[in-house]
């Protein structure tokens, strides 16, 4: 049987770990798609449509 005070500062302590974990991946996704896949789409479209024009 577990000692309440220690129960209780256990799941806080979980609960503080799994929200933190998520905030933090979440920030980092957030952070790689308009960083870095975002402008990297943007460069090759604007390659894509400079080949077109300079096909037609």
């Amino acid at each position: 049987m577990a000692i309440a005070p220690i129960q209780g500062s256990l799941r806080r302590s979980a609960l503080l770990h799994i929200s933190a974990g998520l905030g933090s991946g979440l920030l980092g996704g957030y952070a790689f798609w308009h960083l870095h896949h975002l402008r990297n789409v943007r460069i090759r479209d604007e390659w894509y449509n400079k080949q077109r024009e300079a096909q037609a």
